[in-house]
C-alpha cells in the first residue's frame, strides 16, 4: 500500500517546485511508511511513500523514470492476479520474477498495452503516468475507485 503524489509544472517556471514539494513532502513525513523515494526530472517530482504489506511490496521501485519513453510513472497498487499478469508478462521480452512488486508488474503491464491493460488489470490500483514529451499527465483507476486520487489543474 503507498501513497504517491506529484507536481507538475508546465510553464516552464520551476522556482515555485521545490517550495511546493516541501510543502507536500513535510505533511507526508508525519505518517509512518517503510520506503520513501522520489524522482525530479525537469519541472516535475514524483513520489511513492510504501507500506510493506505483501513480501513484494518491499522491492517497490516506484516511482519510475522511463528514460527511453520519457515518461514518469507511479502508483499505488495491489493486484489481485499477479500470476495471471506475470504469466501475460513472461511471454514478452519483459523479465518478471516473484519477487517483482505490483507497481513493477502494472508499469510493464502499461509499457506492454498502454491504457488498455486495464482489461487485465485486477485489483486495487490508481496510477499515474507523465509523458514529458507530450507535456501531459494521465490518470487511470481501477474500476471501482478503490483508491484515492485528487488532482488540483491550476490554470
Amino acid at each position: 500500500m503507498s501513497a504517491i503524489w506529484g507536481i507538475f509544472q508546465f510553464d516552464e517556471n520551476s522556482d515555485k517546485l521545490k517550495g511546493m514539494a516541501d510543502i507536500i513532502r513535510a505533511e507526508y513525513d508525519k505518517l509512518k511508511f517503510d520506503k520513501n523515494k522520489e524522482c525530479q526530472k525537469d519541472n516535475f517530482i514524483m513520489a511513492c511513500q510504501t507500506g510493506y504489506i505483501t513480501k513484494e511490496s518491499e522491492n517497490e521501485i516506484l516511482p519510475i523514470y522511463d528514460e527511453e519513453n520519457n515518461i514518469m510513472f507511479v502508483a499505488d497498487v495491489l493486484l489481485d492476479n499477479r500470476q495471471e499478469i506475470m504469466d501475460i508478462l513472461s511471454n514478452t521480452m519483459y523479465t518478471v520474477g516473484q519477487e517483482d512488486s505490483d507497481g513493477r508488474l502494472l508499469y510493464n503491464m502499461f509499457r506492454l498495452k498502454g491504457k488498455d491493460c486495464v482489461n487485465d488489470v485486477r485489483g486495487n490500483y490508481v496510477m499515474a503516468i507523465f509523458d514529458l514529451t507530450g507535456k501531459n499527465v494521465t490518470f487511470i483507476s481501477d474500476p471501482v475507485s478503490s483508491r484515492c486520487l485528487y488532482y488540483i489543474k491550476k490554470m
